[in-house]
């Protein structure tokens, strides 16, 4: 109202002048709540999941240790897995990391390719010949653990999993 008032009293009524002088305000008071709203916001989170794999029956081949975000492909399918590692195997067990993961819930699955052929190799019962393990160690019944039953929570800079295989 005053910038109305002014504007009759100096040399006659000038809307325009007004109305941009009110919408320039108007801008910069969003603009001002936009950058303060979300100056305080931290960036997406993330951690690295420290594994520990234990248990395995020789040093010979390798461990393959995979990262799954959903029940798509658990355990069994490394394609669909987020990430993979290999470690080399010493004294009998196994130690990977897997860093910059967003936080979030993960299930991992483990396998003792002893051979090195790089899959896991059943026998003529579809029962796997080398050692395979998950998160959470799940003792299961028959079949593969449920993602449910392997599944944890990343919600720390790091977190470390333990996990025995079994044969």
């Amino acid at each position: 109202m005053n910038c109305i008032n002014e504007k009759i009293k100096e040399r006659g009524f000038v809307p325009g002048e007004c109305l941009m002088k009110g919408l320039m305000i108007s801008f910069l008071l969003t603009l001002l709540t936009f950058l303060t709203g979300h100056a305080g916001e931290k960036p997406v989170s993330k951690g690295s999941i420290n594994v520990e794999v234990s248990g395995l029956r020789s040093n010979a081949g390798e461990v393959r240790v995979n990262l799954y975000d959903s029940k798509d492909g658990f355990p069994s399918e490394p394609k669909k897995a987020v990430m993979s590692l290999v470690s080399k195997i010493e004294n009998n067990g196994a130690k990977v990391v897997f860093k910059d993961i967003p936080f979030g819930d993960y299930a991992l699955s483990v396998l003792h390719d002893e051979n090195g052929n790089k899959k896991m190799d059943l026998n003529w019962l579809m029962i796997p010949k080398e050692g395979i393990g998950a998160s959470n160690n799940p003792k299961g019944s028959f079949g593969p653990p449920s993602f449910s039953d392997a599944k944890f929570r990343l919600s720390s800079e790091e977190l470390d999993i333990k996990i025995t295989v079994r044969y």
